[in-house]
């Protein structure tokens, strides 16, 4: 098919979904295929009959296209949010609150914390950010983990993905907010023996600060360690809201909690910032 090679701008939505889908191996296609209907099934069958033969040009540009299409920084960003808007593109209302619906799960994030625990297997339970890098060496420090039985759990080291000198302030705040009072957050990458998670029936569940009750308790468990490595989380918050703003905010609630407002309503007032 040598109009392919040649004209690749000419390429059809179709055309260009079925080079993608014969990009990819036959497991991961018949999963795409599983989740389509009948009638687009049929379409994209007869777009990849039709192809021909497509040079490895065609298919090199098809992807390096669909990579600076991704957004305007050249990277994706997965929340509840933009999954909720792009469905909203294409069914109806009632749909997309079903759907979401079964992807939040149990109300509040200390029920969905302990419903991926009751999942997980291992005796270590490592509760990680959807927007967190992993530290390199990981699996050698549970392992090294493993050979303290003082140890109940832990986090580690806070690190933000910016370069600009607010993020290596905040980065410093939460070292020493560690360093005195023994207080991680759940960006850090809380981690727990899951015999003693067990033991303190998980997290309570509360739609906020679950993560700062948690470890208030896990304290009382045994020793506690703050690993040096780092966890690397998005600064997309920051970056959004503003530096200032966002940590004037966090550290508000942070107060609000310490002097008693309920989990609940710091939720409502949290959902209202973000």
């Amino acid at each position: 098919m040598a109009r392919l090679k040649d004209d690749y701008r000419q390429l059809t939505g179709p055309q260009k979904a079925a080079i993608f889908l014969l990009s990819l191996s036959e497991q991961h296609a018949g999963k795409l295929f599983e989740a389509m209907e009948e009638q687009e099934i049929r379409e994209l069958s007869q777009s990849m009959a039709g192809l021909g033969n497509v040079s490895a040009g065609v298919v090199e540009r098809l992807f390096v296209e669909f990579a600076d299409q991704l957004s305007g920084s050249g990277s994706l960003v997965g929340s509840m949010e933009s999954t909720e808007r792009l469905l909203g593109r294409f069914l109806g209302r009632d749909r997309v609150d079903q759907i979401m619906e079964e992807i939040r799960g149990p109300a509040g994030r200390g029920v969905q914390l302990n419903a991926g625990a009751s999942a997980a297997q291992g005796q270590w339970l490592w509760f990680v950010h959807a927007d967190s890098i992993l530290p390199t060496g990981f699996l050698e420090r549970f392992h090294e983990l493993d050979l303290d039985s003082a140890v109940v759990g832990g986090s580690f080291r806070f690190a933000l993905d910016s370069l600009v000198w607010q993020a290596r302030l905040w980065e410093r705040g939460v070292a020493l907010r560690v360093g005195l009072f023994g207080l991680p957050y759940g960006d850090q990458g809380l981690f727990v023996r899951r015999a003693v998670f067990e033991r303190m029936n998980g997290f309570r569940p509360i739609p906020l600060m679950e993560d700062v009750e948690f470890v208030g308790r896990l304290k009382r468990e045994g020793r506690i360690r703050h690993l040096k490595e780092h966890i690397i989380t998005s600064a997309r918050r920051w970056e959004q809201e503003g530096w200032w703003r966002r940590t004037r905010g966090n550290l508000g609630l942070l107060a609000l909690y310490y002097v008693g407002v309920s989990p609940e309503q710091l939720a409502r007032r949290y959902e209202k910032k973000t």
